[in-house]
This record gives C-alpha cells, sequence and structure tokens, in this order.
C-alpha cells in the first residue's frame, strides 16, 4: 500500500531532515540522542485526531514512550507527551529530530495519512 502525502508534508519531513543532517556534521552533545528503535502502533479512530502512536527508545537505553502521530490543518506531526508541570527537557533541536524520525518511520510502515 503506497502512502499519499501531500507536498507540505514531503516539503515538512525534507526541511526536517535536512535540519537533522545539519546538526549531525556539527554535533558531538546529542549523540547519547541517537534513535535505536521506533514502534509505531496504527491508531484508527482512536480519539478522532491520532493517527497512530509511537515509542522511541535511544541507543542510551532511554525511552520516550506515548508520542501521538495526528493530521493536523497543515499536515502530520507528532505530539510529545505532557510532563506535567512547567519543565520541559527537550530542546527543540531535539524534539524536531525525533519528530523527523517517527514521521518517517510511519510513512515507511505504509501508514494512509
Amino acid at each position: 500500500m503506497e502512502t499519499e502525502w501531500s507536498e507540505f508534508d514531503r516539503q515538512e519531513i525534507n526541511a526536517q531532515q535536512r535540519q537533522i543532517d545539519e546538526d549531525r556534521e556539527s554535533e558531538t552533545e546529542f549523540e547519547s540522542c541517537d534513535i535505536e528503535e521506533i514502534q509505531i502502533i496504527e491508531r484508527p479512530g482512536f480519539d478522532g485526531k491520532t493517527l497512530a502512536t509511537a515509542d522511541v527508545i535511544f541507543k542510551s537505553g532511554i525511552a520516550l514512550n506515548g508520542l501521538r502521530i495526528l493530521k493536523g490543518r497543515y499536515g502530520l506531526f507528532v505530539a510529545f507527551p505532557s510532563l506535567g508541570g512547567s519543565i520541559d527537557v527537550l530542546k527543540m533541536r531535539i524534539r524536531m529530530r525525533i519528530q523527523a524520525a517517527v514521521l518517517r518511520s510511519y510513512k515507511h510502515k505504509g501508514v494512509m495519512a
């Protein structure tokens, strides 16, 4: 089954991938955040908005569970789980990197959006 992607989705994923590639060239501080595995669980009709959920496992052994893949007005995006309070542990560059990897994994799984 081939996934249908809007031009905006393709441009967004490509832009995020370029950013990831640029970050990798000059980055050593994020080595512990290298992704080992992404598990995608399809959830069609789960809550009317969520297409799938994802769990990300990093090479350091840390797992980030409960990410939601959503189709918004401007295309697909990843919603990160709330940590509660005002704590925001993940830097934007790491979030973008994780989002691009999750959407790429979702795309290669062949899930229709």
